[in-house]
């Protein structure tokens, strides 16, 4: 099996396990069947889960392969602890041998009579919202971790703590609807003699229920984004694999039959290639980005606008696109990292799907009476038929099933985009006359 075949069936294992963590939310299994996938995953003697006490301000192991009895009451202090390396830096942390490392915390190998050698210690977070680290001890083989293992578990360790939140929203709803019950039923018991105090109590769990009803639709909404991530996932990587793959069999065995130009543009297509997954893994962290909650401030146009150029000044020039700016730009409120996402994707379209060559023109509008700034993309490509329209921004969720060309992916995180800083979206098209992307954004006070 080669190097490439042997990835594609590590991205594949990964996502059938993002599947069953989406699908888990009862505690202690889903715990187990993270430390499982990350002992698996990376071939590893042990794995552990450490989850930070905000009690204490240390790390508390809650699950590991092994001697978890041993492990539950070892404090692991932030400072002085490999683990508390990677969750003070928001960034993997690989250890070749721990024995040599002084930030090494030998009183877990004290207590429970093992030896650390190798240590790759990964923090779970989402964007800056970080819970704990997930750890795979003692590479077999002692070969030591390398960058692979440090991306599988990277891809792992995010996908564990949406798991895990999760699991806790689901257990801390359900110690409060233990707890609602076991209160209805003790004041039922004292007050049932007084229909009046009788009725609101029920009232007051008629409440309670439909509250835990609406949780548990916000909680299955999340996994079906999940499930929908994993789909989108599969789809957008799976083809542009199997390009490399195509090409990487290929070229070792016919490569003293190819000319020089055949094999620098196989190796063209390759780069390519690599390009689009490199883009698209980039819009699904975006993506899940989108999940936090931001501050919205109000943003410098300008500013982020000449951001975008710098990021397509490559783009630009091999298209050989006329991009034209306004001088100035309205105010308006929103949150700078996002919007400039915006403008990539709106100028990226207009780039690849404009004329020949492109001639692109941003702009804004004032604020109407509602409020509302709006700032827009016109392309001079060949338009978009109407039936197509209505497509383009459709849901993240329904990526998997409604594929625009070209757009599809790209457009959906505008419009959720748009959606959490309380904006919208706009497309105003005619066949053989191009295209205007406008994005609303509430004006500045």
């Amino acid at each position: 099996m080669t190097d490439t075949e042997s990835r594609l069936e590590q991205l594949e294992r990964i996502l059938e396990i993002s599947r069953e963590l989406a699908s888990t939310v009862s505690w202690e299994p889903l715990l187990h069947k993270i430390v499982e996938a990350a002992a698996e995953l990376t071939d590893s003697e042990d794995t552990a889960i450490l989850l930070l006490n905000e009690q204490t301000g240390d790390l508390r192991f809650v699950t590991a392969n092994a001697m978890v009895d041993h492990l539950v009451d070892i404090p692991v202090p932030i400072e002085g602890s490999i683990a508390g390396a990677a969750w003070s830096s928001g960034e993997p942390v690989i250890i070749r041998d721990a024995r040599t490392d002084p930030r090494h915390f030998k009183e877990v190998d004290q207590q429970t009579d093992r030896e650390t050698r190798s240590l790759l210690a990964v923090p779970l977070q989402s964007k800056e919202h970080r819970i704990g680290v997930l750890e795979a001890e003692n590479k077999r083989g002692d070969g030591g971790f390398t960058q692979d293992d440090v991306n599988t578990m990277t891809v792992l360790a995010a996908q564990a703590t949406v798991a895990i939140d999760n699991a806790r929203l689901v257990d801390a709803l359900q110690q409060a609807h233990d707890e609602l019950e076991h209160r209805v039923e003790e004041r039922t018991a004292e007050l049932s003699t007084t229909n009046i105090t009788l009725k609101k109590e029920i009232t007051e769990r008629q409440r309670a229920e439909a509250s835990l009803r609406l949780y548990t639709e916000e909680l299955e909404a999340r996994n079906k984004e999940l499930d929908a991530f994993a789909e989108t996932v599969a789809h957008d990587l799976k083809n542009p694999l199997n390009i490399m793959l195509g090409f990487a069999l290929t070229l070792p065995n016919k490569w003293e039959d190819l000319a020089t130009d055949d094999i620098q543009n196989y190796l063209h297509i390759i780069a390519k290639t690599v390009a689009k997954m490199d883009n698209i893994i980039e819009e699904l962290l975006l993506f899940a980005s989108t999940r936090e909650k931001v501050q919205t401030t109000p943003v410098d146009m300008g500013s982020v606008v000449d951001e975008v150029q710098g990021r397509l000044k490559y783009m630009i020039a091999e298209y050989k696109g006329e991009i034209l700016i306004p001088d100035e730009w309205p105010s308006a409120l929103g949150y700078g990292p996002w919007i400039e996402e915006v403008w990539v994707n709106y100028i990226n379209n207009a780039l690849k799907y404009g004329g020949k060559p492109p001639r692109v023109e941003l702009g804004a509008d004032p604020a109407t009476s509602d409020g509302m700034v709006r700032f827009w993309v016109r392309d001079n490509g060949p338009g978009i038929p109407e039936e197509d329209q209505s497509r383009l921004f459709a849901p993240f969720t329904q990526l998997h099933q409604i594929r625009a060309k070209g757009h599809g992916l790209g457009l959906s995180i505008v419009h959720r985009i748009m959606n959490k800083l309380d904006g919208d979206v706009g497309l105003e098209s005619t066949v053989g006359q191009g295209s205007v992307f406008s994005f609303f954004l509430p004006s500045a006070p």
